[in-house]
């Protein structure tokens, strides 16, 4: 189907700027198809490569420098000047990393020997003492995880021919990490926007204390990606500020005036100014900063320098290990100002300003001249990438390495005395080992588990759930992964729904029926297929002139100027001035000009530029709080859109499209006011909606059911199956090519990995085996290999795991012949193991024993390939081999099949094809499909695919089947039923059909068509579970759960209440206690015990006799408390009943029973 919308390409034919986010895109016209391209991981690999090509380096300089004073009184200083990242390489015997062109390591051999593909990371260290430069080294801090295709990967570059050469897939895109053999991937997360105030009205705030108000501003301030803080602004009852600053999880709460007066050498009239300029004529306010001034007089606090003596003396304590000892109270003032306000900026003054934008923000919340925002709102949440994720942890752990460095050099101080001189010897001493360091044991564990261990909290708002396994059941399972964006664990025990809202502002973004259904519904989302993540800074340094140029005054010009009609301009979180408000339109325009152009650097191509306009009816209308907004920062999502004006492709963010008019098709839009249009009408779908066929007619929870069925298919999930050691994979032996193909089929390559088969389907109620979603399989079309399927394990057996000095190999005993074990001790591939049958055999070296392990899978499996990865040395034999098991999984009752629709079902027989259905020409269906199923789900995507899958097969074709092709007008149905008509069949699709019992025709035509059937991977051999007997609890003595276990299915409590409805009590019985825990048990009747009954010999006398003593050595059941045996009797109860007894009896509570003959019981 051809689209009448004019488009444009996303490839730039000018080199780009270094800084910018690293992708590359271009503005010339070319045809629609190019824009549905789907970068699948590339912001992953490019957030990795601003890790290792600048974030280390610059999170190393920022690493406070420790300083402490030696037993001789010597001030030393140690800091960090430098890091960087190497290139993954094998260890030598030595421990260290050999020359990169010799010892190369590459991701197949680290997946298959089950070892992490990182890279070493070595930073200089400076020591200072008494201030003067002494030492300068070198140390190896650790190794971080290398992503796959960064620039720090041997695969980067690579060609299709050489990633296959080398044990990749030929389309391999990277982003994710080798950890331990597996597969992770660091999940997008969602995060408040970095560096912009963010207004909130929440209850939480008013609880903060006796003054507090309900009113707060907040900012999550991120500086170069590596250091994290936020910073909260809060409105008082008495009229006052007070600012919450965070230092390593602490909250500190300093009145606004004195961050104010430390920030900058200004008297109390210019402070008040800068305070009360956007708001001249509010009285209120300016009252509310004089009183803020006054009070800062009354606490001696008069100046820059008194001010930072106050607070460096009142954080001192706090701040101890990160100051001299010989430092000044000022100058732990200053340390303060710079770690916890405003850290993205660096300068005070700057700093100073952002302070003064977020107090006038504030007072007009409280006012209600501005609408309160939330963080649940896409236009104030950016991404945080895999990369600043690991930027973040890794600056906090090279502050921890510092600090133990720091001890350790004390400690041997101390304990050397007089004889102590600290050389570069002495401090690589005290790095230590960098194997098992904080920073390789640190990332390999975060990676490993997605839990974060942080003592700063990294201004992240949950601790685990970051990593997940790149599962490869399937590539759209696969690629989902780098696509998803996640709102958190915290998230998910909330009870409020306002997370989980889809809402306007998320259009072109959030997909809409990309999400799961069930308790991560709404929180776990994915991003749209052209959605791009800033992962660079951009150059900025023109972008000051060009304001200037504009007519933006800054903060000293507008001093001079009466600023009521103005709005204040922000860029990336600084305050750089004002711009008229009769200027602004024409300053936004020119911006946006700048920014489309491509022979114009001075504003970044990947900038939102945002103008807010103030309210024009102010008491019945709240806006945001106006101004003009402009953002370069890195994790910003953007998405390309056409520019009308320029006929050009601009990018545009999620704060800015709120205030854009973007129309779909030209006709929509309005002179003057539209400015930009869609590139393509399936802009909104993620790249897993975009495989849906005909989308727009189905129902919307339909579409949401087959996004996640699409990564439950059995498909072709990899090609380079000789170098793959995961666990489980499924594979479909005879996939096909759909042939409905939406737009974005080819595009994304899906032909590489097919998820399905084209399967003939009658829509018709024919055996009765087809009820509730279940459908009818012709035997036939299974016996010719439909929806066949293997699964793939890889058994991992490791010799040498868990050992020092390897003593185990594989060897075949000679004195022993097993037919199923080759020469070399390991199975034999191509031949059928059953469960019991030998299939390795291991030679201790130490004591000269073969060992012989069988097979233990119950399903019998054919070996494949069996590899050994590695061998214990020159004197050692092969220690690690992996070992691949298929599984042959062909279809069976109960394994699950489903359309491309969400229409889901089970197969309930292989019906013979001699019974089947048959059309006149003869043709039979391979799946019979029953008519309810249509009716409620509206499923009529469904319907138009098996008319069109007809009509391509007749004329041996394959058709579009994107969605927003058709409509009221141009339908679907006309279209196709068309091409049926031309190929001689009904216009509807219906054919007359005979019945394959009697051969009668059937009265009814019946819908028939060619439909593409997904087979998914929940097969009912794995979950069939049957026991009669099994093992059993030891202390209640009911079956125990778990399917591998052979526990038995539970019959809970509403399961007893339908058998009680029914008054199947005898049924009841048997399960509950029959088939349970029954159990025999003494009971005295006389006192009614359970517990005091014990089984004791016994010795009486004859009182009638009293010449006879008879002596009974029998044993016999007696009741202790009772001290007789004439009233014991057998009962039977449930054997958790007297578990229940003794825990009572423990708390010292008695159970008594009351036992009666059954004849004796009365109702």
């Amino acid at each position: 189907m051809e689209h009448n919308i004019p488009f444009v390409c996303l490839t730039r034919t000018t080199p780009l700027d270094s800084q910018c986010i690293g992708l590359s895109f271009s503005l010339l016209p070319v045809d629609i198809t190019q824009q549905m391209d789907c970068e699948i991981a590339s912001y992953h690999v490019g957030s990795f490569d601003y890790l290792a090509d600048e974030g280390v380096h610059l999170a190393a300089v920022d690493v406070p420098t420790e300083k402490f004073r030696l037993p001789n009184g010597e001030a030393v200083e140690m800091k960090y000047t430098g890091a960087q990242l190497g290139y993954p390489a094998l260890e030598t015997s030595s421990g260290l990393t050999s020359s990169i062109d010799a010892m190369k390591i590459y991701p197949s051999e680290c997946r298959q020997r089950g070892m992490t593909y990182r890279a070493p990371l070595k930073a200089s260290i400076e020591i200072r003492i008494n201030g003067v430069r002494a030492e300068c080294c070198e140390a190896i801090l650790g190794e971080v995880p290398v992503m796959l295709m960064s620039s720090r990967c041997h695969l980067k570059g690579l060609s299709r021919s050489q990633l296959v050469a080398r044990g990749e897939e030929a389309t391999e895109k990277g982003g994710y990490f080798i950890v331990k053999g597996s597969e992770k991937v660091i999940r997008l997360l969602v995060a408040n926007r970095r560096n912009f105030p963010i207004a909130l009205v929440r209850r939480s705030f008013r609880d903060k204390g006796k003054l507090f108000t309900q009113y707060g501003v907040m900012m999550r301030c991120i500086k170069e990606n590596h250091s994290a803080a936020m910073i909260t602004m809060h409105y008082l009852e008495t009229g006052a500020i007070t600012v919450a600053v965070q230092y390593r999880r602490e909250l500190f709460y300093i009145p606004l005036m004195y961050i104010l007066k430390a920030l900058v050498p200004m008297n109390d009239a210019c402070i008040r100014d800068h305070l009360v300029r956007a708001r001249p004529n509010d009285h209120f306010w300016a009252n509310c900063v004089t009183s803020m001034l006054a009070l800062c007089q009354e606490d001696g606090i008069t100046n820059q320098e008194a001010a930072l003596t106050v607070l460096g003396s009142r954080f001192r304590v706090a701040l101890e290990d990160r100051v001299g000892p010989w430092e000044s109270s000022s100058d732990v003032g200053r340390f303060l100002l710079r770690a916890c306000v405003a850290i993205h900026l660096s300068d005070n003054e700057e700093k100073f300003f952002i302070l003064v934008y977020m107090a006038q923000k504030l007072i007009a919340l409280v006012k209600g001249e501005c609408a309160p925002e939330t963080p649940d709102n896409p236009q104030f949440q950016e991404t945080a990438l895999s990369g600043h994720i690991l930027l973040l942890i890794i600056r906090e752990r090279m502050e921890n390495i510092l600090g133990v460095v720091r001890r350790k050099i004390e400690f041997e101080a101390k304990r050397k005395a007089d004889t102590f001189n600290l050389t570069s010897r002495e401090v690589l001493r005290a790095f230590g080992s960098h194997r098992s360091g904080e920073i390789s044991r640190g990332l390999e564990y975060f990676l490993a588990t997605g839990n974060l261990l942080t003592r700063t909290g990294l201004a992240l708002q949950q601790n685990n759930g970051f990593s997940v396994i790149a599962e490869r059941i399937n590539q759209l399972r696969f690629v989902s992964h780098f696509r998803a964006i996640h709102r958190g664990a915290f998230f998910m025990e909330m009870r409020t729904t306002d997370v989980r809202k889809l809402r306007p502002e998320a259009w072109g973004f959030i997909c809409p029926v990309h999400t799961p259904d069930g308790a991560p519904c709404g929180l776990l989302n994915h991003v749209t297929a052209s959605v791009r993540i800033v992962t660079h800074y951009s150059s900025l340094k023109q972008m000051p002139a060009l304001l200037a140029e504009l007519g933006v005054l800054s903060h000293s010009a507008v001093a001079l100027m009466p600023t009521d009609e103005m709005y204040p301009v922000l860029l990336d979180g600084r305050f750089v001035g004002y711009v008229p408000r009769s200027k602004a339109a024409y300053v936004e325009k020119q911006l946006r000009a700048v920014k489309v152009d491509r022979n114009d650097r001075r504003v970044p191509y990947v900038s939102e530029i945002a103008l807010v306009r103030h309210s024009s009816d102010p008491v019945n209308i709240q806006t945001q709080y106006p101004g003009l907004c402009i953002m370069t920062d890195p994790a910003r999502m953007i998405r390309p859109v056409k520019n009308l004006a320029a006929n050009a492709t601009e990018f545009i963010g999620t704060f800015e499209q709120v205030y854009l008019s973007i129309c779909i098709e030209p006709d929509e839009a309005e002179p003057g006011v539209t400015m930009h249009q869609e590139l393509h009408p399936s802009c909104l779908f993620s790249f897993a909606g975009n495989l849906i066929p005909f989308p727009d007619h189905n129902q919307s929870p339909r579409n949401v059911y087959q996004c996640q069925m699409g990564k439950q298919t059995m498909g072709t999930p990899v090609h380079a199956w000789s170098h793959r050691a995961d666990n489980k994979m499924y594979r479909l032996q005879f996939p096909q090519s759909p042939l409905l193909k939406p737009e974005a089929y080819d595009k994304y390559e899906m032909d590489e990995y097919p998820l399905g088969t084209n399967a003939c389907v009658a829509v018709i109620s024919y055996t009765g085996y087809d009820m509730e979603d279940a459908m009818v399989i012709n035997k036939s079309s299974f016996q010719r290999g439909f929806a066949h399927g293997t699964v793939i394990k890889v058994e991992r057996v490791n010799l040498q795991e868990g050992r020092s000095i390897n003593s185990d190999v594989f060897m075949n005993d000679p004195t022993k012949k097993t037919p199923s074990i080759g020469e070399d001790g390991l199975p034999i591939p191509g031949r059928l193991y059953m469960e019991g049958d030998p299939y390795y055999t291991v030679l201790s070296l130490d004591t000269g024993v073969y060992k012989t392990h069988h097979f233990k899978y119950a399903e019998p499996a054919y070996c494949g390939i069996v590899r050994i990865v590695e061998e214990g040395g020159m004197t050692r034999g092969k220690c690690h081999a992996l070992i691949q098991w298929r599984i042959q999984r062909n279809p069976i009752i109960g394994d699950k099949f489903a359309s491309r629709h969400g229409q889901k079902g089970i197969n309930s027989f292989l019906w013979p094809a001699e019974s089947m259905p048959f059309s006149e020409s003869g043709m039979m269906p391979d799946i019979i499909f029953n008519p309810h199923g249509f009716p409620s789900r509206m499923t009529i995507g469904m319907m138009i695919e098996s008319m069109a899958g007809k009509a391509a097969a007749m004329h041996g074709a394959y058709y579009d089947a994107s969605p927003f092709v058709f409509n009221e007008k141009k339908t679907a149905i006309d279209h196709f039923g068309r091409l049926l008509t031309l190929a001689g069949y009904n216009y509807y699709g219906n054919e007359t059909m005979y019945s394959g019992v009697d051969g009668r025709e059937m009265e009814v035509q019946i819908f028939f068509g060619i439909v593409y059937y997904q087979r998914l991977r929940h097969m009912i051999a794995d979950k069939f579970q049957v026991r009669s007997t099994g093992p059993i609890d030891p202390v209640t003595h009911q079956p125990v759960k778990g399917r591998k276990k052979g526990g038995g299915i539970r019959f809970g409590e509403m399961e007893r209440d339908a058998m009680i409805a029914h008054g199947a009590s005898f049924s009841l019985q048997d399960r509950l206690f029959n088939s349970s825990d029954k159990d025999l048990a003494h009971v005295c009747a006389r006192c009614g015990s359970l517990l005091s009954v014990l089984r004791c010999a016994n010795v009486k006398s004859h009182k009638d006799d009293l010449n006879v003593l008879v002596t009974d050595h029998s044993e016999r059941e007696r009741c202790l408390t009772c001290g007789k045996d004439d009233q014991i009797y057998i009962i039977e109860v449930p054997r958790v009943f007297r578990y229940l007894t003794a825990e009572l009896a423990a708390m010292n509570v008695r159970v008594q029973l009351s036992v009666k003959h059954p004849s004796l019981v009365t109702h």
